[in-house]
């Protein structure tokens, strides 16, 4: 008789169903030799068609902002619009994989 309220509670697909539409944020860094930072932010957006919006964003954090902005990097958060060097954005049709930096298929 214990089990059945944990059975009766549909939670599982929920959260599922939130996210589906959530841009997910994969980043990634890299120290560099003099300390500072190098970080990738990659956004990628679902879109209710089945397209994807892809969004990167390279930032260069100077040694002296390294600590601080790695605590971030650690809690989730991107670095600061600041040290942004470089966007890009392309949206892929449905069914393709990331194409950015791959090479042409023959």
């Amino acid at each position: 008789a214990m089990a059945t309220p944990l059975l009766a509670t549909p939670v599982a697909p929920a959260p599922a169903a939130a996210t589906a539409e959530r841009p997910n944020e994969k980043i990634e860094r890299t120290t560099n030799a003099d300390g500072s930072l190098s970080v990738k932010l990659t956004t990628t957006t679902p879109r209710p068609n089945g397209y994807r919006e892809i969004k990167i964003e390279y930032f260069h954090v100077p040694q002296g902002a390294a600590n601080a902005v790695g605590t971030a990097l650690d809690a989730g958060d991107p670095p600061a619009s600041l040290y942004m060097t470089k966007m890009e954005q392309q949206v892929l049709p449905p069914g393709t994989e990331e194409v950015i930096g791959r090479p042409p298929s023959r």
